[in-house]
């Protein structure tokens, strides 16, 4: 509205109203009344810029969709990570998970960004169209329907009381007033973003040569050598954003690409900035996540560290591991050769894993495949069940024994006992009748049990891996199913703390944009 009063147009209205004016040549009308034909191209723009929020929808939901399509797989890969009954095994589907989670930050990272930029765009757009849509419905208004010799606006060139306008809707349908679209048609096209290259050179619009009016002031000129008119501040005519203009005797489309920086005029020079500021970021694809996480796995330090134990059977230093120039080789060669092997092969593993949970615990999951692995619901489930099981693991340790010092019992020592409640501990009662007595156990095995004050100390054990734990004065204490040193060091075990309430949140992120 400021932009309205400022150049005129509202006083404009007031005053065309239809008077007796001078006859004008034919050849020349001093009224410039607007060609239909001539301006559809600056409609066309105008519907362009309707349709950006609908461009940023698609590229957002597409960001939001990759997005969700590597939580899934860092999910999948941490629920596999907790199924092996191999520690190197666990190890390399950990790494991986924990790569994944990066890659997943990162994306949601970027979708927030894209969100911010898309939004201001968006709304830039829808500015710069209703600044010509404002404009178009203005000359539309004042101008009588029918045939009639007052048009500001007509169909095309024609004599008068023939020309015509019809409607917007009809004649420049880029221009109607309509809401901004954000309703994919069927077909579902990949918008870009509006285009200003029909739009690079200043337009001279054709003069309607045959076409005379006596009454629309909004866009007239007094004389051929005078200018005056309500429409006209210094020559131009501030309307539609600069992008119409007056010269001393013709009506111009401006140059949108390099309008004049006053501010009334700048609208197009704002959106077209805010446009490129955020197609700065293109959508990353749903269906290329096994080649993200494969790029980052073939130089993550964390898998290449757990692919070293996983080849070495021990942990080396970082600095040997990265002194290994083979490594990377020996990486392909365990998750695939390149990332279609790796999706064919390793993820194929990944999803095919059965996942199957007491009926307790009430586990929907699909064929009781890990690949059909979709809601947070299943995923809490099944980490729940796991936990304990997980947790029971990561406490196994390697403590200290002793053997209880008893005395080496003998058939002597052992008869020595007295009553039958003695016949115990390495003696047992032998024999039948009479000939009952009390002898060695040759099948007794003195009983372990934990150190305490006898100077075996729990710190010699300490931090042993289960194959160093093999003296007579350690045990490995814990279950069979063995993860004594799942985590492949400090950082990863730091980095994954957090991870599985990342991949939980994000779901309620990612319908965010759901609703644009």
């Amino acid at each position: 509205m400021a932009l309205l009063q400022s150049s005129g147009i509202r006083t404009a209205i007031l005053i065309a109203v239809c008077g007796a004016l001078s006859n004008r040549s034919a050849a020349h009308t001093s009224k410039h009344p607007l060609l239909a034909t001539e301006i559809k191209p600056l409609c066309g723009l105008s519907g362009q810029l309707k349709t950006t929020a609908l461009y940023v929808k698609q590229k957002l939901n597409q960001q939001a969709t990759y997005t969700d399509s590597i939580t899934q797989l860092a999910r999948k890969l941490v629920v596999y990570s907790k199924t092996r009954t191999d520690d190197d095994d666990a190890r390399i589907a950990l790494a991986l998970a924990t790569e994944a989670q990066k890659l997943q930050e990162a994306a949601t990272r970027k979708l927030l960004t894209m969100a911010s930029k898309g939004t201001v765009l968006a709304v830039q757009a829808g500015l710069a169209a209703g600044i010509i849509d404002d404009f178009i419905a203005l000359v539309a208004g004042v101008t009588p329907g029918g045939t009639t010799n007052n048009n500001c606006i007509i169909n095309k060139d024609a004599l008068s009381g023939t020309a015509t306008f019809t409607t917007i809707a009809e004649q420049l349908p880029g221009c109607e007033t309509t809401e901004i679209v954000t309703t994919e048609p069927p077909a579902k096209p990949i918008l870009r973003g509006q285009d200003f290259t029909g739009f690079n050179n200043i337009k001279t619009l054709g003069n309607a040569a045959t076409y005379s009016q006596t009454c629309c002031k909004l866009l007239q000129h007094a004389s051929d050598a005078d200018l005056t008119g309500a429409g006209y501040t210094g020559n131009k005519l501030l309307v539609a954003g600069g992008a119409i203009h007056v010269t001393s005797n013709n009506i111009q489309i401006a140059k949108l690409t390099n309008l004049s920086s006053a501010a009334d005029q700048s609208v197009f020079e704002n959106t077209q900035k805010k446009l490129k500021d955020f197609d700065v970021h293109k959508a990353d694809d749903p269906a290329t996540t096994h080649v993200a996480l494969y790029t980052a796995a073939l130089t993550s330090e964390a898998v290449k560290a757990a692919t070293d134990i996983k080849l070495q059977k021990k942990r080396r230093t970082n600095q040997e591991i990265n002194a290994d120039s083979a490594l990377e080789s020996k990486v392909k060669g365990i998750i695939g050769s390149d990332a279609d092997s790796f999706k064919n092969t390793y993820l194929d593993k990944v999803n095919k894993e059965t996942i199957k949970l007491p009926k307790e615990w009430e586990l929907e999951l699909s064929y009781n495949k890990l690949e059909n692995l979709e809601t947070d619901a299943q995923y809490e489930t099944i980490l729940l069940y796991l936990s304990k099981v997980s947790q029971n693991n990561r406490e196994q340790a390697c403590t200290a024994v002793r053997q209880e010092q008893k005395q080496q019992e003998t058939d002597e020592t052992c008869e020595k006992k007295g009553t039958e409640d003695n016949y115990k501990d390495g003696c047992k009662w032998d024999g039948e009748g009479d000939n009952k007595k009390c002898v060695k156990d040759l099948d007794y095995k003195p009983k372990q049990v934990e150190e305490k004050d006898d100077g075996i100390k729990e710190e010699k054990c300490a931090g042993k891996q289960q194959e160093d734990c093999k003296s007579m004065d350690c045990k490995w204490k814990g279950e069979n199913y063995k993860y004594s040193s799942f985590l492949v060091d400090k950082k990863m075990a730091l980095s994954m703390d957090t991870a599985f309430k990342g991949l939980v949140e994000f779901s309620n992120f990612k319908n965010l944009f759901s609703i644009l």
